[in-house]
């Protein structure tokens, strides 16, 4: 899985720049059907933000730009 220092690196070995990084829960939307599992998953990604874990989520969403 990459990390934010493996797109870094990346980046810079193909002459780029990070600009911006964030990180994105997935979506769940079969979640949706059994409304425990999404109280549960609710609860699970407000902690990983109160906790400063984003980085942790499975989506990254980033910004290059040319050096």
């Amino acid at each position: 899985m990459n990390s934010s220092a493996r797109v870094r690196e990346l980046a810079g070995t193909l002459g780029l720049v990070v600009e911006k990084e964030q990180f994105l829960p997935s979506p769940r939307p079969f979640f949706n059907f059994f409304l425990p599992l999404a109280f549960l998953r609710m609860l699970l990604t407000r902690g990983m933000a109160l906790l400063g874990l984003q980085r942790y989520e499975s989506t990254m969403l980033v910004t290059l730009r040319k050096a």
